[in-house]
């Protein structure tokens, strides 16, 4: 629950600085430095960045601070991203834990997730049940 830490244990501490996307455009959001443990980190480092950048090939990548997620701003309250996901699916795709740590630094308690894909589903407790399906093949 919200109280006991949130769904993965740890809430971010606040810090205030700007964000920008990695062409250096300003997302205008507040930062959260996160303090979150080891498990935010599967898929970190050069192993997993390698694995991502190859089945990204093209794509454009949200790689700001540390984050190295497979997602679009496309405006400042609609982003478009790849299913989440967990276990070693995670290395190649956007990590579940990953995907929730950037929501709850950068849109704290202001977003909902749609998840549109109808072969698959996650626990809705883990983004603290922000998630409306609309499953559509």
């Amino acid at each position: 629950s919200e109280s006991d830490g949130g769904a993965w244990g740890n809430q971010p501490h606040e810090q205030n600085t700007e964000t920008t996307t990695s062409q250096g455009q300003s997302l205008g959001l507040k930062k959260k430095r996160s303090s979150f443990g080891s498990i935010a980190g599967f898929g970190r480092g050069p192993c997993g960045a390698a694995i991502k950048k190859a089945v990204s090939r093209q794509k454009k990548r949200f790689q700001c601070d540390d984050f190295d997620l497979d997602l679009s701003y496309i405006t400042p309250r609609i982003i478009a991203m790849g299913f989440p996901s967990e276990g070693v699916e995670g290395v190649f795709r956007n990590p579940l834990t990953e995907v929730y740590r950037f929501f709850e630094t950068y849109h704290p308690d202001q977003y909902l997730i749609y998840n549109l894909c109808s072969e698959r589903s996650y626990d809705d407790f883990k983004f603290h049940t922000r998630v409306e399906h609309f499953p559509f093949d």
